[in-house]
């Protein structure tokens, strides 16, 4: 994640710059280029993690004096709103419109199994990230949503419900990726709100939204 971000918004810039010019000037100058560009605090602290990583190692083999990039202040980061997790009734009315949508949209010869797999992505190109957004802000919609969340979001439930279900924070910080520290600065609130409740069954919840919403004929029984 951190690699990719430096090849989007620093390999251009700093690829052919040699490593003893990477003074505190070059560096500020590419970060506030990439402010200038409209680049967000949080892609350029993931880079500038990836990128602190490399100078740090090269200092300590002597192939720099120090690593300049400590020297420049990182941005401030914005203020976050506190996550907020999708209920699984709400997940899974999503992801049945999302089902049927695929259903509808792959040509007949697909859906019926009349094209070899080989031949599909020929037949059916994959949709780009622009058509993912518009799909999802489609299935948002006709869910009746008052506000559309990003699919990030369903990281988030995910997490959310591992906690309701009584995990720990080390368990879920594996199951994302995190550090325990991070899912505690990121979940703090829902923990807290969760702490005197009896642990739910998450798989449990899952099912029960699915029946919900196949007994009102809105969710197929498949998956």
């Amino acid at each position: 994640m951190y690699a990719s971000s430096y090849s989007l918004h620093a390999a251009q810039a700093l690829d052919d710059v040699p490593l003893d010019e990477l003074n505190v000037a070059c560096l500020r100058r590419w970060q506030g280029d990439l402010l200038k560009a409209g680049t967000s605090a949080h892609a350029i602290i993931k880079t500038r993690t990836f990128l602190s990583s490399v100078l740090t190692h090269a200092a300590e083999s002597d192939a720099i004096p120090s690593n300049s990039l400590r020297v420049v202040r990182p941005p401030k980061k914005p203020e976050t709103e506190p996550v907020r997790p999708l209920a699984p009734i709400t997940v899974e009315t999503i992801r049945g419109i999302l089902l049927g949508a695929m259903a509808t949209s792959l040509p007949a010869r697909i859906r019926n199994g009349g094209t070899r797999a080989r031949h599909m992505r020929r037949a059916y190109d994959v949709p780009d990230a622009r058509s993912h957004k518009k799909t999802w802000g489609k299935a948002c919609r006709r869910a009746e949503l008052t506000r559309v969340p990003r699919p990030y979001d369903l990281r988030h439930s995910f997490a959310s419900l591992l906690l309701a279900g009584g995990k720990t924070v080390h368990y879920v910080a594996r199951q994302l990726g995190h550090s325990p520290s991070l899912t505690l600065e990121t979940y703090g609130h829902i923990i807290e709100e969760y702490e005197d409740s009896p642990p739910i069954d998450p798989e449990a919840e899952i099912r029960e939204a699915r029946a919900t919403l196949v007994a009102q004929g809105l969710h197929s029984e498949a998956g």
